[in-house]
């Protein structure tokens, strides 16, 4: 720790930091004040207060606060760092100037925009320098929290607060994950922590800092390259091991490359193609995908989902149904909706040549045969490759390695670094969550509203699934074993995927046009009691997905709530910008998936009904 250039020592530190707060007890000025910062303790045992943006102090005891607090050593440095040099402002309610020194940190919690006014400064991967670009950050507690770290001997950043309904959504798990439990709630929705922290392996559950320092090499690496030749990276590893923060982190510095270039031809943004299905980037689980990335992002996936249509972070070109799928379920199916992938983006390099390209594997492609693990090599086509996984015999390069060798691909093997918090299931219904209460904007910017997806207006379709001209022509329930006259109950208040199909792939009966095609037939399809089109194929993996992947898509998972038998529809509850009853004007018809249930019980509905119980009881159980 240090003031005015100096290096204090613990007794100094002590000294300061009390005749510190001695002198705020006493009144301090507009001018002199800082962010709000959550109540500690000292490197002494001593507990000081929480100082509010106004200069005003609350006991450590008021509003049943806890003395204790995981920030003790940050609020120490943001009280003796910053404020007495002022490297904190607050320039109006709300709004922070903080003030950095080459190489000097400070830590955030909770959400905001970043303005860079003077100089330039690294945050999550990207190197930002001064311009009228606003950036959002989005720190939870479930997650490392990014520094801003200054590159330039002096750099000047703005920060306000982000109200976009990331922190109201209705879910309990959410009620602590933008604060700590025993610290009271700021007035603004972020904090400003303090310099950077060594994290204790002691103390666990203390909060960690992003700390990229043993990535930074590889990032130039990925991000240094000739613009007529963009890369084409493929990012592989184990799980917990960073991948997607690092995958986040290469998409920051490439897309801070191309804002960096005056030529606006250079700036094509990043095309991702992720068929990582248990924990996507950009679009809701058990989805593969290519999305376009404009904008860089500074947060986990669940506060960066794509919209299908454009907007100026970036957009969905096209996603893939495949639910959770293991090693074992892998079949031509899976891995034609992969190809399908590939081959658009091999269309749209046609039309813009300079876009880089990012590839996120799963771990479940590292049994792949070595004829489908040949072609898709062909498809990526990659020159880096980045495995996060430091054992030379790692199994995640397994079938990469030898053909690397054959082309000008480098394979680096990355630090492995375990930044989340945050159980699977949790981060699943988090991004279901996110996905349900998305919304645009007209100003093409993402927010989230409040409203339990139960109850109030929420987006509503009705699909028809009887009759010759019904939108629905077949109903999949992706393994497990349910039986036939079952399928009304599976069906009822389940989360589902629509896919559009060509309608010269179905019959009046629902499938089997195109018997030599797709070696279906007519009593594939069968109806159940209520009417309802249950898909019969032949059991084994080859029929999870009968319909070929040229033509078909995924429009987008859906939420049951009824089925009426007597007029023969569905009725749901959409997700963002779907647009299910208006296929069949474009030659498209509606298959539905149900997904297969996990061990871990995602894709259940439990946090939709917790939702309605929050609201009806205004309470927060887990």
């Amino acid at each position: 720790m240090q003031a005015n250039g100096q290096r204090l020592s613990a007794v100094a530190r002590r000294r300061f930091l009390r005749d510190g707060f001695s002198t705020a007890s006493a009144g301090s000025t507009p001018e002199a004040t800082s962010p709000a910062l959550p109540t500690g303790i000292g490197l002494n045992g001593e507990a000081f207060p929480q100082q509010s943006s106004r200069g005003e102090t609350n006991s450590p005891s008021e509003n049943g606060v806890e003395i204790a607090n995981q920030f003790s050593t940050l609020v120490e440095a943001s009280a003796v760092a910053f404020s007495p040099s002022r490297e904190v402002e607050e320039l109006t309610r709300g709004t922070v100037r903080i003030r950095l020194s080459r190489g000097q940190k400070c830590v955030l919690l909770g959400t905001c925009t970043l303005w860079v006014k003077q100089g330039s400064v690294s945050v999550y991967g990207a190197v930002l320098s001064a311009s009228t670009a606003i950036y959002r950050i989005y720190a939870p507690t479930t997650h490392a929290l990014p520094a801003i770290e200054a590159t330039t001997t002096n750099a000047e950043v703005e920060i306000e607060p982000l109200s976009d309904g990331t922190t109201e959504l209705p879910y309990t798990r959410t009620r602590d994950i933008w604060t700590r439990v025993g610290v009271k709630q700021a007035s603004d929705l972020f904090y400003v922590l303090g310099h950077s922290f060594e994290y204790d392996l002691k103390r666990p559950g203390r909060l960690r800092e992003l700390d990229i320092a043993p990535w930074k090499a590889l990032l130039t690496n990925a991000s240094t390259y000739d613009s007529s030749l963009p890369p084409r990276i493929l990012i592989c590893g184990r799980r917990s091991s960073g991948l997607s923060t690092f995958a986040r982190c290469v998409v920051n510095r490439l897309l801070a490359r191309q804002s960096a270039n005056s030529d606006p031809a250079s700036r094509a943004g990043i095309r991702v193609v992720d068929l990582d299905t248990s924990t996507p980037e950009f679009v809701p689980p058990g989805m593969i995908s290519l999305v376009q990335v404009n904008k860089s992002v500074f947060g986990p996936p669940f506060t960066h989902l794509l919209p299908p249509s454009g907007s100026d972070a970036g957009y969905v070109l096209r996603t893939h149904f495949l639910g959770e799928i293991g090693a074992t379920d892998l079949s031509p199916w899976h891995l034609d909706r992969m190809y399908d992938l590939f081959e658009l983006d091999r269309n749209c390099r046609s039309k813009q040549h300079q876009a880089p390209l990012l590839v996120l594997l799963p771990r479940w492609l590292n049994e792949v045969d070595e004829v489908d693990a040949i072609k898709l090599w062909s498809k990526m086509a990659p020159t880096q490759v980045f495995c996060l996984d430091p054992n030379p015999a790692s199994s995640h390069l397994m079938r990469w390695q030898s053909l690397s060798e054959g082309g000008k691909c480098n394979i680096n093997q990355v630090p492995v670094q375990a930044f989340e918090k945050i159980p699977a299931v949790q981060q699943h219904d988090l991004q279901m969550q996110s996905y349900f209460h998305l919304n645009a904007s007209p100003m093409s910017q993402p927010f989230w509203d409040q409203e339990p997806i139960l109850a109030g207006m929420r987006r509503h379709a009705t699909l028809s699934y009887g009759g010759n001209n019904a939108r629905i022509c077949a109903i999949f329930v992706m393994g497990g074993h349910v039986a036939f006259e079952d399928t009304y109950e599976a069906l009822l208040g389940s989360f589902v995927a629509l896919v559009a199909v060509p309608s010269s792939l179905s019959t009046d009966h629902g499938l089997g046009a195109d018997r030599t095609r797709d070696n279906l037939s007519i009593e594939q399809v069968q109806r159940t009691d209520e009417d309802l089109p249950r898909w019969q194929g032949r059991p084994g993996p080859e029929d999870s997905f009968p319909f070929p992947a040229e033509g078909s898509f995924c429009l987008g998972l859906a939420l049951v709530q009824d089925i009426d038998v007597a007029s023969r529809e569905i009725r749901l509850i959409t997700g963002p910008e779907l647009h299910a009853p208006d296929v069949q004007s474009q030659g498209y018809r509606v298959a539905v998936f149900i997904p297969k249930a996990t061990a871990d019980g995602r894709f259940r509905t439990d946090w939709v009904e917790r939702e309605m119980q929050m609201r009806k009881g205004g309470n927060h159980t887990d």
